[in-house]
């Protein structure tokens, strides 16, 4: 979607153009689970743009990593960062303000019975998360690989996930409006999942 608004504003056929997104991952029935992902569903056959990428993201994670030299050491280190920080940033309040609770009724699958949930926290964070623990997991993906269940991005299957951004032509530059007035992010390509060390990172200002 910020790719179609991009070239939207590049065919100078809108000058702001505001782009919505929302993830259901559980409300897909792209796979039949029971098959263990080995069936893909009608839903994926009717249209040729997704017969044609049915590459898992956990296989481009390894392609990533093994083209950019991260190693499973590595990418064990930053799972464990990124939960510590994600968990003190947690309790300290700091989403307090970027997570809107949503209410639902959810059932519990062992007794059948139906009981309202207010989902106001991120429950992907894992605080105890530590090396030793991540070094014992095998590879997800790839049996020769280093994306496992613990470093990987979390499905967070429960939750509905949303995000509006209005994206600004302005100097070449993508804008946010969520009250900060600058370039927020430089366009370096979708290729590959990720770029070089830095590549994007010394552009934003």
């Amino acid at each position: 979607m910020v790719v179609g608004g991009w070239r939207r504003q590049c065919k100078i056929l809108a000058m702001v153009v505001m782009v919505l997104g929302f993830e259901r991952l559980k409300r897909e029935k792209l796979c039949r689970f029971e098959r263990r992902l080995q069936t893909i569903a009608i839903v994926v056959n009717r249209f040729a743009q997704a017969r044609d990428c049915l590459l898992p993201m956990g296989i481009t994670s390894e392609n990533v990593a093994e083209r950019y030299g991260v190693t499973r050491q590595e990418q064990d280190q930053a799972a464990v960062t990124s939960h510590k920080r994600a968990a003190a940033a947690t309790a300290s309040g700091k989403f307090r303000d970027e997570i809107v609770p949503v209410s639902t009724k959810i059932v519990d699958p062992r007794t059948g019975e139906e009981k309202p949930v207010t989902i106001s926290v991120d429950d992907g964070i894992r605080p105890n998360t530590n090396l030793t623990d991540l070094a014992k997991l095998k590879p997800a993906f790839n049996k020769n690989g280093s994306t496992t269940a613990g470093n990987k991005i979390v499905a967070t299957s429960k939750l509905f996930g949303g995000s509006i951004l209005d994206l600004y032509n302005a100097s070449g530059g993508l804008l946010a409006t969520a009250g900060a007035d600058r370039k927020v992010l430089v366009w370096v390509g979708v290729r590959w999942g990720g770029v070089e060390k830095n590549t994007y990172i010394n552009k934003i200002k």
